[in-house]
């Protein structure tokens, strides 16, 4: 059994107070659960296994984080991708480049009509 002096409890209180003022709520129906999961490891671990992750997440993965404007996770998922490509997909490496970067402008151009 604890007993709290009027002063603890007030502090306890302010604790309780400030920890609930910290709290966000985020309403984001359109991201995956196994996506959020992934940003939430990132976010407190630092680290995203690519290898255990399929390439719809992987897409998904970086419309999200550039949702959520996470410029790292982005820039993580951008190298993955630039990894993962196959040989065979694209001619030769600057139309890589030139796909890439199209593909990356339209998920922008996804992720702003979607926070309209």
């Amino acid at each position: 059994m604890f007993v709290l002096v009027e002063e603890e409890f007030s502090e306890l209180d302010c604790f309780i107070n400030q920890a609930k003022k910290n709290v966000k709520n985020i309403n984001a129906p359109n991201i995956s659960i196994t996506t959020f999961e992934i940003i939430i490891k990132y976010i407190y671990g630092g680290i995203v296994l690519f290898n255990k992750v399929d390439a719809s997440t992987i897409l998904d993965l970086l419309i999200t984080a550039n949702e959520f404007d996470l410029e790292e996770l982005e820039n993580a998922v951008q190298t993955q991708l630039k990894v993962c490509k196959h040989p065979n997909d694209l001619e030769d490496e600057a139309g890589a480049e030139e796909k890439k970067q199209e593909v990356i402008g339209m998920m922008k151009a996804m992720t702003t009509k979607m926070r309209l």
